[in-house]
């Protein structure tokens, strides 16, 4: 038997839980991460629904109400261990209402994650764009 609990619905079942990482970016760009230990029910109910085949050109729509979010959507990315199976990465574009929804079960369901930094403190956005294409080997040319 696993002594541990699910940190949703602190149950056990008895399995080894699904270790799932929920993050997102909120207006200010501040990325915000949970860490969860879920059971399989809690699992299936909440992280598996996110996890579908996207056709690359039909319009993205939420998962959770299936409006239109194509040119507006609230980002949350999961990354699920799964004992047996592996790792599972799961990209979500909820609309603004049910991210909200969803953030705050995470929240409530699992540890919140340390600040990692800004996304503008990233080692890629200090590369200006004529060092990319220098890096390319494309000659960069003066303003038109």
């Amino acid at each position: 038997m696993v002594l541990a609990r699910c940190t949703a619905c602190e149950h056990r079942d008895g399995n080894k839980p699904i270790t799932v990482f929920i993050a997102w970016r909120d207006a200010n760009f501040e990325r915000h991460g949970v860490k969860t230990n879920l059971c399989a029910s809690c699992f299936v109910s909440r992280i598996a629904p996110l996890d579908v085949e996207r056709d690359p050109t039909e319009r993205l729509t939420c998962p959770a109400c299936h409006i239109d979010t194509e040119n507006d959507y609230d980002a949350v990315y999961c990354n699920s261990f799964i004992p047996g199976y592996g790792r599972r990465d799961v990209e979500a574009p909820f609309c603004n209402a049910c991210a909200a929804q969803f953030r705050i079960w995470a929240q409530a369901s699992g540890m919140t994650l340390e600040d990692r930094g800004r996304a503008e403190d990233s080692p890629s956005s200090k590369v200006s764009p004529e060092e990319v294409l220098a890096s390319l080997g494309i000659q960069v040319r003066g303003a038109a």
